[in-house]
């Protein structure tokens, strides 16, 4: 029989690999952003220079 312990361990492990992808993913979307974002600025100065 498993213990309520080893149990506890296994969910620990999956919750902390959820963080780890999650943190991973947010990364991802944090430098998408600013690469929107740069290009947005860059679209903003072009337009405003003519």
């Amino acid at each position: 029989a498993e213990t309520r312990a080893e149990f506890a361990e296994r969910s620990v492990a999956k919750l902390e690999k959820t963080i780890d992808d999650l943190e991973d993913e947010l990364y991802a979307q944090k430098l998408k952003y600013k690469a929107i974002s740069e290009e947005l600025d860059h679209a903003l100065n072009d337009m405003t220079s003519m």
